[in-house]
């Protein structure tokens, strides 16, 4: 068998990459539910694949919804989820996730309160 020999290779190895944290800033899903604690449906579905944008309905009886918001990995920080209130007509909404590298996911929520 032949080795391959190189030129102008270095004395020493190259140190290993440092760092090393996660980098994936990715949901495994969005929930919403109404004051009454009821879930309410996204369109589209939630879909863990693509980066979309989501849209909620709500009747004018509903002031305030509950966002759910999970990531795939344990070491990423969501930001925008918890109890919010929304106003009659669009509401949009942010849903921020950052991987453990601190590069951010950003989601976007429109929520739709219903006049009265």
């Amino acid at each position: 068998f032949s080795i391959p020999v190189f030129e102008n290779m270095p004395d020493l190895p190259a140190p290993k990459p440092e760092g090393g944290l996660n980098p994936n800033n990715w949901l495994t899903e969005i929930k919403v539910y109404d004051n009454n604690g009821n879930q309410v449906a996204l369109t589209p579905d939630f879909n863990q694949k693509v980066d979309q944008e989501y849209f909620v309905t709500v009747p004018y009886s509903c002031d305030t919804v509950q966002i759910s918001a999970n990531p795939v990995s344990t070491k990423a920080t969501v930001y925008g989820n918890g109890m919010v209130y929304v106003n009659v007509g669009m509401n949009t909404f942010e849903i921020t996730v950052y991987a453990e590298n601190g590069y951010p996911k950003v989601y976007i929520l429109n929520i739709v309160r219903q006049e009265y």
